[in-house]
């Protein structure tokens, strides 16, 4: 049995992903940052956020501190970034030089940089594992249509009986229009479900 949508079912939910972020911002609304990064990596004006994070071995978190903090690149340029990083990892958090601090400090410093980094890199991981397996999990497409169908199948056939079953409850002396008239808000009622689920 599948577990996982199939590409076409995949890039229907990113189409209509990138559909609700262009209506939210039609209406007014500011994005989120991932949202911004969506687009942009989409535009192909740049990485995202989260791309030049996996790129340079930090978190997404880390490169919007640096650059609120310690007036890192606003550019998602790989190059510029790891120039940056490379400068910066040479400063104490004084501003000055490592080769100012002692020697044993500066290999207890670089000790931390490296177990920093690896920290992040594990967190960056074991991430991708809980998406993979959040992923895993997920039902195709045709087998959630079918799980739909045997659940709404009887629904509608029961719905589609009501107006004849009622008629004479709700109008004794005139059944036939009852009938009718519960008929006609029963179409109604489907009309106004269809045009939703066409819209969304």
């Amino acid at each position: 049995m599948k577990t996982e949508l199939a590409p076409d079912d995949a890039r229907k939910v990113l189409l209509k992903n990138q559909q609700n972020i262009v209506r939210k911002a039609a209406n007014g609304k500011v994005l989120s940052g991932k949202e911004q990064d969506f687009l942009e990596g989409i535009a192909g004006q740049k990485l995202t956020a989260q791309e030049l994070a996996a790129e340079l071995g930090v978190s997404r978190r880390t490169i919007f501190h640096l650059r609120r903090n310690a007036d890192g690149p606003k550019s998602t340029d790989v190059a510029e970034w790891r120039e940056f990083l490379e400068a910066r990892s040479s400063l104490d958090d004084s501003g000055k030089m490592d080769s100012a601090l002692p020697e044993e400090l500066q290999r207890t410093k670089h000790r931390l940089l490296r177990a920093q980094a690896g920290k992040e890199e594990a967190t960056r991981k074991l991430r991708e594992l809980q998406l993979e397996q959040e992923s895993s999990q997920l039902v195709p497409a045709a087998e959630a249509r079918e799980a739909i169908r045997k659940v709404l199948g009887p629904v509608r056939a029961a719905l589609d009986g009501l107006p004849k079953l009622t008629a004479h409850h709700a109008n004794p002396s005139d059944p036939l229009l009852a009938e009718n008239a519960i008929e006609d808000s029963l179409q109604n009622v489907f009309k106004q479900i269809q045009s939703a689920v066409k819209k969304g």
